[in-house]
């Protein structure tokens, strides 16, 4: 016997299991006092274990890639991670990106440095990466840094970004102007998603 089956379709802009991005609450928490600082130079990544595993698209790790330029990723470092320029996304290279504000930030040398910490007490902790006063490259060209971060909510899958400062000194760089913000499904031009703060 043969059987007909039909089926409606619904566009939407959001990829399965996420929420369109919202505006949400500005609370920032500045972790460069207790959190474990990098010292990243300019392109570098690292692979660090959470205390808790944290799930992207359907993929759960707990091993997060911290890159200087300002990303996420899970599992592991892949070499693409590096590219100071934003490559097009989505990516099958990148399945697990998590974009605070992708760009070619400058290394530790030249001031700044990237953070990590987590905070609260299972099943409420938050895993924080913080980027502090990072400058575009060249720095020679950033008189200020910026200054943003990822916080990853254990259990809930919930990502927020915070931006304490996002002037760079150069109009085109300011409040991210070239870099690339969100996740895969949700990437845009850092003007769309966030506010500059003094």
């Amino acid at each position: 016997a043969s059987q007909i089956s039909t089926a409606t379709w619904t566009a939407t802009n959001a990829q399965g299991g996420y929420a369109v991005p919202s505006s949400g609450t500005y609370a920032f928490i500045d972790i460069t006092g207790t959190g474990t600082a990098l010292g990243l130079g300019d392109d570098q990544a690292v692979l660090v274990t959470m205390p808790f595993s944290f799930e992207t698209y359907g993929i759960p790790s707990n091993q997060a890639c911290i890159t200087n330029n300002g990303a996420i990723s899970f599992g592991e470092c892949f070499p693409q991670e590096l590219w100071p320029t934003n490559t097009s996304l989505p990516n099958s290279y990148l399945p697990t990106l998590v974009l605070p504000l992708w760009d070619d930030l400058d290394g530790v040398a030249t001031g700044g440095d990237v953070y990590y910490a987590t905070q609260g007490v299972a099943p409420n902790r938050r895993f924080i990466v913080e980027w502090f006063h990072k400058k575009h490259f060249p720095a020679s060209q950033s008189p200020t840094g910026v200054t943003f971060e990822a916080i990853l909510v254990e259990g809930t899958g919930a990502i927020s970004f915070q931006y304490q400062t996002m002037a760079s000194g150069v109009r085109s760089w300011d409040c991210g102007g070239d870099a690339w913000i969100g996740l895969p499904g949700f990437h845009g031009a850092a003007g769309d998603a966030c506010a500059c703060h003094a």
